[in-house]
């Protein structure tokens, strides 16, 4: 009886994970979440938020909505693949051949790089 059970509760489980699994909109929309949050963090700690400093960053921010979220998204639109494998999806950026997962989707949500990792992505990229 009890194996019925955990096997009720794992076909559950894995019924509600492919049900919610995130689609490219989804990790698209993730990623685009949390490079604004990086770009907007990096903007803060290197300009400040109080007098003209603040109003510079705000003014920088404004530029980064105005050009830069466009041009991210088109970039997503081109190099973004996503696969779906039925209970979770994997989000990854593939040029010229190459592929770098950048997202995991499951349950309904998208898991990205957090701001600490982008960073260090980039500082080492820039090392090179």
């Amino acid at each position: 009886m009890k194996k019925i059970v955990l096997v009720l509760v794992t076909l559950l489980i894995a019924a509600g994970a492919a049900m919610t699994c995130p689609d490219q909109k989804a990790h698209k929309s993730a990623l685009m979440a949390t490079a604004n949050t990086y770009v907007d963090d990096k903007v803060d700690s290197s300009v400040g938020t109080k007098g003209i400093a603040g109003a510079i960053g705000q003014g920088l921010k404004a530029v980064k909505k105005a050009v830069g979220a466009p041009a991210a998204s088109l970039l997503l639109d081109k190099y973004l693949e996503v696969d779906n494998y039925g209970i979770l999806s994997v989000g990854k950026i593939v040029k010229k051949g190459d592929s770098k997962t950048v997202s995991l989707g499951i349950f309904g949500h998208v898991f990205t790089p957090s701001t600490e990792m982008i960073d260090k992505a980039l500082n080492e990229k820039s090392d090179k």
